[in-house]
């Protein structure tokens, strides 16, 4: 996607037929820009799901979704951020009453931070969900309205992905699973970076080049969050994998402990997309994410920044026989493992692939794990799964595996996976 669409991307809504009812309202890159004001939409329905991602621009800026208002904006709820005083606070628009307050129920309410803010009214309590948490739960009057809107006051905030539904018609759309993981809008797929971290599940998929990202702490019941990998100066976040750093191997953590993702960096606007593996981590359970390397990716592209490479889908597996990690990219027609001690800094140390087992089309989604023969760990043998293209078995797409040993020597290699021993199976 080219980065011109950027903008109309990222100021997703279900809604049509805003007015301004103050301030400014204008199109950013981060999302609609509100300075000082208030905009609304009709939507009369009471009991409601509301919805979105929103920034508060400035250090004091208080940033809010109104829910329940008459039909000239006056009136109803605030389910609203206040940078300032690290505060998710219900107010009463009509007495200018705070019915409820909470600080941020995972990570601090600043300036400058993206936060998925919900809000449920059901008769006559609403509750406000904060980065996939409950922050508060209130009883109030008034349970009906005209508008719903979004409101930006002490300065500027953004606003994205704007979402109102009916509690009716909230997962109850014709097809739409409602047990399984479903997003509201936009695409779904390619899951990455499946983990669990600190009581969480954390759920990353494909959207457009970019990660989007939800929690559960059940696998059945999700909570989605704003989008943790979004486009960005290097090109789009395509697909990879994620792991728990518990022990600060990276000293990314401060000594503590976080999540570091490892995905496929390409630019649609470079030539050959310069396809390479770029890493970014969390401090704050997944809510936040910061970008590392600079414009060194992790492991470049094997034909150089401007190759026309298939290189892609980094999977990373901690090897704890010999205290280090090892992560597997697809290099179109092989297979490369790399090896690390720190999370930071890889070393090619092997390849797989050319042989009378490779199959037309491009190799791609690797993952590389030990599996115990018989629940027996001591006899356990290295599987390496793959998906792949033009398959004449099955005139389209399939998946394959290989098995061997993987012994590591003392300087690192690996030998995994040769000719000789290796067994394929086509699915």
């Amino acid at each position: 996607m080219s980065f011109e669409n950027i903008a109309a991307a990222d100021l997703a809504t279900s809604l049509q037929g805003w007015t301004a009812r103050s301030g400014t309202w204008t199109p950013d890159l981060r999302g609609i820009r509100g300075e000082n004001g208030l905009r609304t939409v009709p939507f009369t329905d009471g009991d409601l799901v509301a919805r979105a991602d929103i920034t508060p621009g400035d250090h004091s800026s208080s940033a809010a979704l109104v829910l329940r208002a008459s039909a000239n904006g006056s009136g109803g709820y605030e389910a609203r951020l206040e940078a300032g005083r690290n505060a998710v606070v219900l107010l009463d628009r009509s007495s200018g009453t705070r019915l409820a307050s909470a600080s941020g129920p995972v990570r601090r309410i600043a300036s400058g931070g993206t936060y998925r803010v919900e809000a449920r009214g059901t008769g006559r309590t609403i509750e406000v969900y904060v980065d996939g948490v409950r922050a508060l739960k209130t009883r109030v009057s008034r349970t009906t309205g005209a508008t719903v809107g979004t409101t930006a006051a002490h300065g500027t905030s953004y606003f994205q992905n704007v979402e109102v539904h009916s509690t009716a018609d909230y997962f109850t759309e014709p097809y739409r699973p409602t047990y399984h993981y479903s997003q509201l809008t936009s695409s779904t797929s390619d899951p990455n970076g499946l983990v669990h971290y600190d009581g969480e599940y954390h759920l990353f998929h494909q959207d457009q080049g970019r990660w989007a990202h939800a929690v559960s702490t059940d696998l059945v019941h999700w909570q989605a969050l704003p989008i943790a990998l979004p486009w960005n100066e290097y090109g789009n976040c395509w697909s990879g994998s994620a792991v728990v750093d518990a022990d600060d191997t990276s000293g990314l953590f401060d000594g503590g402990s976080g999540l570091i993702t490892y995905y496929t960096s390409y630019h649609p606007d470079k030539p050959g997309g310069n396809a390479s593996v770029r890493i970014a981590y969390s401090k704050d359970k997944g809510r936040s994410w910061q970008w590392h390397g600079g414009s060194s990716p992790a492991v470049q592209n094997p034909g150089g920044p401007d190759a026309g490479w298939t290189f892609r889908d980094p999977k990373v597996i901690r090897d704890e026989a010999h205290d280090q990690w090892l992560m597997v990219v697809s290099g179109g027609d092989h297979i490369r493992f790399f090896t690390s001690t720190d999370l930071l800094t890889w070393t090619q140390v092997s390849s797989f692939g050319y042989g009378d087992w490779a199959t037309p089309g491009v190799w791609e989604c690797p993952d590389f794990f030990p599996l115990p023969v018989d629940g027996d760990k001591d006899k356990a043998k290295w599987v390496l799964t793959l998906s792949t293209g033009a398959v004449r078995a099955t005139n389209g797409s399939a998946a394959q595996y290989f098995t061997g040993d993987c012994p590591i020597g003392r300087i690192g290699a690996i030998a995994c996976v040769n000719g000789t021993s290796a067994t394929t199976r086509t699915s």
